[in-house]
């Protein structure tokens, strides 16, 4: 049904009218004829056409804004993903800390609603029962948190945990393997993630092997190598224990 404009704007304010005929670009033809039209034969004041002037600048001002804070939300995400987009030969332990907090944002975010749903569920069915797996998954919401904090504050125990959590997890998929591979089918496993998986821990904790990401975290040698001792001998002791389950 085609709108008639006359009509409808008839009883539209001075400023109204003026509002619409200084945009024309956000409105009909049709419309910014019709406002003319009723303009044509009203006296208008200079104070409307202030008020009218005042409101697009209001306007104008408030898209500027709005223009702004997406430009600087842009650009930080694009100083975030950087090291990915614009790889270099050149490490830059700041830029690729923005990274890693941003993926440990989201991880945590959705293992937590995962986490919460499951519990959701469990608690109002009656016939599920409380799988003790589940404990991981809740030291994870006070774990992870701390292992943000220091290390977006830099500290040495932000990368020996973080080291140490990697390098464990090696350990663990890879004293694992055989109950993978052997009950893959049963179990529905998934080859390519299961190495995919351990391929990205591996190269991660390879990554903060780094001298260059160690002394970004204040690392020394000593501090560097007795955490790769301790950590081999907890891994080792992991590997014994599922060794001797599987054999």
């Amino acid at each position: 049904m085609k709108m008639n404009f006359d009509e409808l704007y008839s009883n539209y304010s001075n400023v109204e009218l003026l509002i619409i005929v200084k945009k024309p670009e956000d409105y009909q033809i049709e419309a910014i004829q019709a406002a003319t039209n009723h303009l044509s034969s009203r006296t208008i004041t200079e104070a409307e056409y202030l008020e009218a002037e005042e409101f697009h600048f209001k306007l104008s001002e408030k898209s500027k804004q709005k223009q702004e804070k997406f430009d600087l939300l842009k650009e930080k995400a694009l100083n975030i993903v950087d090291p990915i987009i614009n790889p270099s030969e050149i490490i830059q332990p700041g830029k690729w800390l923005k990274l890693l907090l941003f993926v440990i944002t989201i991880q945590y975010a959705w293992t937590t609603v995962s986490l919460l749903i499951d519990l959701i569920r469990i608690g109002f069915c009656k016939n599920c029962f409380f799988d003790p797996s589940y404990f991981a998954g809740i030291i994870n919401l006070f774990y992870v948190p701390l292992i943000f904090f220091l290390l977006y504050k830099r500290r040495k125990w932000g990368w020996i945990l973080l080291f140490a959590d990697n390098f464990l997890s090696v350990v663990i998929r890879i004293g694992s393997s055989y109950a993978f591979f052997k009950y893959r089918e049963i179990y529905g496993g998934e080859t390519a993630e299961f190495l995919l998986l351990c391929f990205i821990k591996a190269a991660f904790a390879f990554f903060l092997w780094r001298k260059d990401i160690q002394e970004f975290f204040s690392i020394s040698e000593n501090t560097k190598k007795d955490t790769l001792i301790l950590v081999s001998i907890i891994s080792s002791i992991i590997l014994f224990i599922s060794f001797i389950n599987w054999f």
